[in-house]
C-alpha cells in the first residue's frame, strides 16, 4: 500500500507565507486618480513551497504535529510507556512519544499551532485512495507484570538442613567438619556435646525391646520425653530394624509401624520432616513395603550405602528413588565389599577414591538431599578420628571431599 502523506492547513499556511524568489522589486503603475504608486509584481512561488510537493514520487516526511506538538524536534518516550507509532509517508513509523503527548516526525518545525488541525490526505502516487490518517492523540501504555520475588528453589527444598547436604554420623572431627556440613547425628533423641550452625537431629533408634544393647532401651524412654512445641525441623527412626545383627534394631515391619504411629508420627502432624527407618539389606531389603502398607510413612527415605563403587552407590539410589519416589538421605556411607560377605576397604587409595566418588555423585544427584560419612565402627581402619581426636586420612579424605562444595 502506498505510504501517506499528511498535510495540515497550519502547515499549509507556512508553506504560503515563505519567501519567494524576485526577479524585480516593484512596478510604477498608474491609479484612477492618476497617481502613481508601487506595487508587487505577479510571481510565481518557488518549487519548495509548493503545497503539492508532497504528491511527487517522493512522499513528503513530516507528518501531521498534533495541535499540541512543539516546534523541538521528536520527544522521548517515558520510561516504561511506548507512543502508538505513527506512520509516515515513507512507510516508516515515527518516534515514541511519552503518555498524552503525540511526538512530532519533522525536526525542523518552525512554529507550533493552535485548535484543531484538520486532516488532509496527499494524493496517492500510484492512484490508490489511501484513507485519511488522523494524528496520534494518545499513546498505548504497556504494564509489566512485577517481578516475582519468591526464590529459586532446588528439587529438595526444605529437605536439606541448612542447603547443606553434607553431614556426619555421630559427633567424630565434629570441630574440623562443623563450617562445611548442614547437620549432624549420634543415633539419640538428643545429640549433644556440640554446638553451631550445623542442625542435630534427634532420632528414634529402636523400640525398645533390646535393653541395654546399643542403650535401646534408655533412647526409647528418651525418645518419649521429647518435646513438639516447638518441634525439630527432622527426626530418623529405626537403625536397620531388618537384621539381627549387632548394631540393628531388629523387630518386625508391623511393630515398626505400631511405634512409628505412636510416636513419631505426631512430630510429623506437627511440621517435622520424618526420615524413615534405614535397611541393612540395602538394595535387597522387604521391610519397608509391609511397614508403609500398616500405615508407617515417612516423607524422606533413609538409606545406608555400604558399596566399594560408585556404580553400586548408584544402583542403591535408584532402586529407593524409582521403588519409593521419595527424597533421600544417606544416613550412613563406607567403602565396603559387600559381593562376597562383608568386607571393609582397607588400602587408603580405594577409600579416597570411593569418598571423592560418591562425594561428588551425591552433591549433584538432586534425588539426593542429604548424605553423611560413617563413623565406621565395625569397618576395621575406616574411622574419622585417631584416639587423641585428630582426622585420620579417611577422615581427612572426606574433608578436603566436602569442602569442593560447601
Amino acid at each position: 500500500m502506498a505510504g501517506r502523506a499528511v498535510q495540515p492547513q497550519a502547515h499549509a499556511q507556512q508553506q504560503r507565507r515563505a519567501p519567494v524568489s524576485r526577479k524585480r522589486s516593484y512596478e510604477i503603475r498608474t491609479g484612477k486618480d492618476g497617481k502613481k504608486c508601487k506595487v508587487r509584481p505577479s510571481v510565481t512561488p518557488s518549487a519548495s513551497a509548493s503545497p503539492s510537493a508532497s504528491a511527487s514520487s517522493t512522499p513528503s516526511q513530516s507528518p501531521a504535529p498534533s495541535a499540541s506538538a512543539s516546534a523541538s524536534a521528536s520527544v522521548s518516550p517515558t520510561p516504561g510507556t511506548t507512543a502508538a507509532p505513527s506512520e509516515s509517508a515513507s512507510g516508516t513509523t515515527s518516534s515514541t512519544a511519552s503518555p498524552g503527548t503525540t511526538a512530532s516526525n519533522s525536526a525542523t518545525e518552525s512554529a507550533s499551532t493552535t485548535g484543531p488541525a484538520p486532516t488532509t490526505e496527499a494524493p496517492s502516487t500510484t492512484g490508490e485512495t489511501s484513507p485519511t490518517v488522523a494524528p496520534t492523540s494518545s499513546t498505548t501504555t504497556t504494564t509489566e507484570a512485577p517481578a516475582s520475588t519468591t526464590p529459586p528453589v532446588t528439587p529438595q527444598a526444605g529437605n536439606t538442613p541448612n542447603g547443606i547436604k553434607a553431614g556426619i554420623s555421630s559427633g567424630e572431627g565434629y570441630d574440623q567438619f562443623a563450617p562445611h556440613i548442614g547437620w549432624w547425628y549420634d543415633w539419640t533423641p538428643n545429640p549433644s556435646g556440640h554446638s553451631g550452625a550445623p542442625v542435630a537431629v534427634p532420632m528414634l533408634w529402636g523400640d525398645g525391646h533390646l535393653g541395654g544393647d546399643q542403650d535401646d532401651a534408655a533412647r526409647y524412654a528418651e525418645f518419649q520425653k521429647l518435646s513438639r512445641n516447638p518441634p525439630p525441623p527432622y527426626i530418623i527412626g529405626f537403625e536397620e530394624p531388618d537384621c539381627n545383627t549387632p548394631g540393628s534394631a531388629d523387630f518386625s515391619p508391623a511393630r515398626g509401624a505400631q511405634v512409628w504411629k505412636e510416636l513419631v508420627a505426631p512430630f510429623g502432624a506437627a511440621g517435622s520432616k520424618l526420615v524413615g527407618p534405614s535397611m541393612c539389606k540395602q538394595i535387597a531389603e522387604e521391610w519397608l513395603t509391609p511397614f508403609q502398607q500398616a500405615g508407617g510413612n515417612w516423607d524422606i527415605t533413609n538409606v545406608h550405602v555400604n558399596k566399594n563403587s560408585l556404580e553400586g552407590a548408584k544402583a542403591s539410589i535408584d532402586y529407593y528413588y524409582n521403588k519409593y519416589g521419595k527424597p533421600i538421605w544417606v544416613t550412613e556411607f563406607a567403602c565396603v565389599n559387600d559381593v562376597n560377605g562383608f568386607v571393609p576397604c582397607s588400602d587408603a587409595g580405594e577409600q579416597t577414591k570411593f569418598i571423592n566418588d560418591v562425594v561428588d555423585f551425591f552433591e549433584k544427584d538432586p534425588r539426593v538431599a542429604a548424605y553423611a560419612i560413617s563413623n565406621g565402627l565395625g569397618l576395621g581402619n575406616w574411622q574419622l578420628t585417631d584416639s587423641s581426636g585428630a582426622l585420620t586420612p579417611v577422615g581427612n579424605a572426606y574433608l578436603n571431599a566436602i569442602k569442593k562444595y560447601h
